[in-house]
């Protein structure tokens, strides 16, 4: 994944962790919002080996991903939002980055 990429996954992560921290406080909140941080640092990294940061990416989305779905982060409408721009580009542009890495729906 080029920079850009990187630079802009970790703007959209950020945006959803700021929209989690500002809701009510729950496990799977806090839980998020260190996963959004660690992929951010590593998306940041310049000096970060080649494919990590398409590991961080894919890692951190299917660990939302799995939060959202078996209800143990319940998200605002805000968030909600947020999430759906997170989600496609994870699908859209990132996916074939990821698909190097097993993320993002290998097909």
């Amino acid at each position: 994944m080029n920079r850009c990429k990187s630079m802009h996954a970790c703007q959209l992560m950020s945006e959803l962790g700021e929209v989690i921290s500002r809701g009510p406080a729950s496990k799977g909140s806090a839980e998020a919002v260190a996963v959004i941080e660690q992929a951010c640092r590593v998306l940041r990294s310049g000096n970060a080996s080649y494919k990590a940061p398409d590991y961080a990416l894919a890692r951190a989305h299917g660990h939302l991903r799995r939060l959202i779905g078996f209800g143990d982060l319940t998200l605002s409408d805000e968030a909600r939002e947020r999430w759906r721009d997170l989600d496609a580009f994870v699908l859209g542009p990132a996916q074939e980055d990821l698909r190097g890495v097993g993320g993002a729906g290998v097909a």
